[in-house]
């Protein structure tokens, strides 16, 4: 065969014929002697063939460098795999070039690639296996069983040990089907060969349902004359604040009182939340004459008479940390630049994969650069790992600056003498302010009016129920 002269097997462009697999086909032969190029944390390189994994169960875990969804699953992935050294091979696979995996594997901050440095390696150029496991989205996971056999495609998420385990030892397992979006309804009605003559409303409240992420969608159906929403899969603490929708973020802990005998399990920012206890999935269907408000209304009856939880909105004072420019001081004005934002531990934070930056010319971790002071409110009111009294910026600059912050920044003293000593003033001063209430008993407000609180990791807490914690 001459250099010009393309494969038997390939297609005029000199490609590979591949055809799709679905759950249930068998890999190819040809494709077990494909060469497949592993690029590792060191920018060291080797070459693997499927065929070197015969008789393991191979994970396919299909990822991309600017999809954050997928390197946030990279470690759980890692950890699972590991439980079964002699058993599985996981294949983490890129469509991206091998010398863009090498640049990004040396300069990304994102610590579950740091943490995984030593064992990170990942297929580059992966387009044939891309063809011959078709998906839309990222991340993606497909798994080959030991036969060679593709036994399922899914999402991380719905990886998890019990499994694989069952995967190994060859036992029935129970996997739902991946859905991106709820195509019918959760009541859909079981009698389809029925003729319906008025259309079915209804409300209704689920707890977690397998084979959903979290879709979300509110919309108009002409055609049926109906208005429809579903929340799939949604921490009860969202479903509560999409019914009520407050004129504030009611998820900072420095805006919301909690009257609760198990305060850190209903957070869902924190680290072990149990996602299948306090989920929920919440679906209506009223007439299309409903309006807004009402159907809110009805939410918030819903998730109250079902969930036990009461809720609630009252005004009183708080200890807040107001911000103020001292007299005389000079906050510099300065200008657009790249990489401008807040710098977090030397990490541009709020970015799909963090970017290292480094330290501020004063050599702080913790920094602005050509930003907004309203972009520091944002990070101490929504700071994950501790609570600080909620943060109002008095001050009267409409501009970009650089500032530098305190290593720990819900270390108020600190707080206040690095800002002070850049001209800018800060105070401990009670406000009103419109605070959220969340039980599970029924809630007293002339009591909590007058209470006195004590503001915690996850909210306020009424004195007497404060714990170490």
């Amino acid at each position: 065969m001459t250099a010009q002269e393309p494969r038997k097997d390939s297609g005029a462009d000199g490609r590979l014929n591949i055809q799709p697999l679905a759950p249930g086909d068998t890999v190819p032969k040809e494709i077990w002697n494909l060469p497949l190029k592993l690029v590792r944390h060191n920018a060291k390189t080797r070459t693997v063939k499927l065929a070197n994994y015969r008789g393991k169960i191979i994970i396919f875990d299909y990822w991309a460098t600017w999809c954050r969804s997928c390197i946030q699953t990279v470690p759980k992935m890692h950890a699972q795999a590991a439980d079964f050294p002699d058993d599985i091979v996981l294949l983490p696979v890129t469509h991206e070039s091998e010398q863009h995996i090498k640049s990004f594997l040396v300069k990304t901050q994102s610590p579950q690639i740091r943490q995984l440095e030593k064992e990170f390696e990942t297929v580059v150029a992966g387009d044939m296996l891309k063809r011959l496991i078709p998906h839309q989205t990222l991340p993606h996971v497909a798994i080959i069983n030991r036969e060679g056999v593709l036994e399922l495609v899914t999402k991380p998420p719905f990886v998890n040990h019990e499994l694989l385990n069952n995967l190994v030892e060859e036992k029935d397992y129970h996997l739902s089907t991946f859905q991106t979006t709820l195509d019918s309804t959760l009541l859909s009605s079981n009698f389809q060969d029925r003729k319906l003559y008025k259309p079915v409303y209804y409300s209704t409240l689920m707890g977690y349902l397998e084979g959903f992420i979290n879709p979300t969608n509110e919309m108009v159906d002409e055609a049926h004359d109906i208005r429809r929403g579903f929340f799939i899969n949604r921490p009860i603490l969202r479903l509560f604040q999409i019914a009520m929708r407050p004129q504030f973020n009611m998820l900072m802990p420095s805006r919301r009182i909690f009257v609760l005998s198990d305060i850190a399990s209903i957070d869902f920012l924190r680290d072990g939340y149990d996602y299948r206890r306090f989920n929920y999935s919440y679906e209506y269907v009223l007439p299309k004459s409903t309006k807004d408000d009402e159907i809110k209304r009805r939410m918030l009856r819903d998730l109250t008479d079902f969930t036990g939880y009461q809720s609630c909105i009252i005004q009183r004072e708080l200890l807040c940390l107001v911000i103020r420019k001292a007299i005389g001081s000079d906050i510099p004005r300065r200008k657009q630049v790249d990489s401008a934002g807040v710098i977090l531990d030397g990490v541009l934070a709020f970015k799909r994969v963090p970017v290292y930056f480094g330290h501020s010319k004063n050599g702080a971790r913790n920094h602005l650069r050509a930003t907004n002071l309203n972009a520091l409110v944002h990070v101490m009111n929504n700071l994950k790992d501790s609570a600080v009294p909620f943060v109002i910026n008095e001050t009267d600059i409409d501009y970009r600056v650089d500032l530098d912050l305190p290593d720990k920044l819900a270390d108020i003293p600190a707080f206040m003498e690095t800002l002070r000593k850049q001209g800018l003033l800060v105070s401990l001063e009670n406000r009103q302010l419109d605070v959220f209430v969340f039980s599970d008993k029924p809630i007293d407000r002339k009591k909590l009016m007058n209470a006195s609180l004590r503001l915690g990791k996850y909210s306020y807490v009424v004195e007497k129920e404060v714990t170490d914690e």
